[in-house]
């Protein structure tokens, strides 16, 4: 079926290009943040927690365009990652305790040129798209009982539910683009994005509503 929806909207002369390039957005990126507050869960005040983290940066996007259609991927990434140990280095294994927490986000864009991409023309587009934040987290300390590390496997699983999310995406940009391949941008989304938070009790499902700008540069090979 997406192959012959993809039939039906090409030009029949229209050729292929490749097309990449890296979004920068000012704000912070809230649906790639581990926003994951104090724990609350079983293991309580003694097990770790992972503070809201920026994940405003750069996001690297490529895939192909077809006439005034294009077809992008993207990917996010966040990592939190800590070792800590108490003594000396010869003992750190006794005491070696260890934190990750990564939020990995793959999209994917349908992008559509209202006007001729042309080298100093302004080509304004309109785009959909969706993604998901797959989670990964763990959490180890060498000091702790087989019971207190359960409660710390506990903790871990409450925050992969956290983290775990779907959302999609509508909006518009504009393009300026240069003789030799390369083009700058800026483009705004209306962002619908479906998380949960889950504990031993309670499973909580929220949808939030948000806005997602940035400029970027392309490239056309």
């Amino acid at each position: 079926m997406l192959a012959l929806a993809i039939a039906l909207i090409l030009p029949a002369h229209a050729e292929a290009e490749g097309l990449a390039g890296v979004d920068w957005r000012p704000f912070d990126r809230s649906d790639l943040a581990s926003i994951i507050g104090d724990s609350n869960g079983a293991a309580g005040a003694d097990t770790p927690s992972t503070a809201s983290r920026s994940a405003a940066g750069l996001t690297p996007w490529g895939g192909v365009i077809v006439g005034p259609n294009a077809w992008l991927a993207s990917f996010g990434l966040t990592l939190d990652r800590t070792l800590s140990w108490t003594g000396t280095v010869d003992d750190q294994e006794d005491t070696l305790q260890r934190r990750l927490v990564a939020s990995l986000r793959p999209g994917l864009d349908y992008r559509r040129y209202l006007r001729p991409r042309e080298p100093g023309a302004v080509a304004p587009w309109v785009g959909l798209g969706a993604s998901a934040v797959l989670p990964v987290v763990r959490y180890e300390d060498a000091s702790l009982t087989p019971e207190e590390q359960a409660d710390w496997d506990e903790a871990a699983r409450e925050d992969r539910a956290r983290i775990l999310a779907v959302g999609g995406r509508l909006g518009a940009g504009l393009e300026v683009g240069f003789a030799n391949g390369l083009g700058v941008g800026a483009r705004l989304f209306g962002v619908v994005h479906r998380g949960q938070t889950l504990d031993e009790d309670t499973y909580t499902a929220t949808v939030r509503l948000d806005t997602d700008a940035a400029v970027y540069l392309s490239f056309t090979f």
